[in-house]
């Protein structure tokens, strides 16, 4: 599991632009999204929200509330948020093919 920060800014340090989501260990559709983003070999942060402590779940729910977003997994790609596993909006948020 890797910890973050949400960085307000559309790029990684290396130019590319910046994936993270907060998803949960047992969620089918966490595993496909962080697989899509794996099998492309784009760099990606992830916390599982349900192995979290207490502090850092409550940090990840005030920001889903004012996402106004009720399911995981939560993706964001550079300043844009994607709710669910949806393989067509990261590729277009991304700029390659699905």
């Amino acid at each position: 599991m890797r910890w973050f920060r949400w960085r307000k800014r559309d790029d990684a340090a290396d130019g590319t632009t910046k994936v993270s989501m907060y998803t949960l260990s047992t969620c089918p559709s966490c595993k496909k999204a962080k697989k899509f983003f794996a099998d492309r070999h784009i760099a990606f942060q992830f916390t599982n929200y349900d192995l979290a402590d207490q502090a850092t779940q409550d940090r990840i729910m005030r920001e889903l509330e004012a996402e106004e977003v009720e399911a995981f997994p939560f993706v964001r790609i550079g300043e844009q948020t994607v709710q669910g596993y949806d393989p067509k909006r990261y590729a277009k948020l991304l700029g390659i093919n699905a």
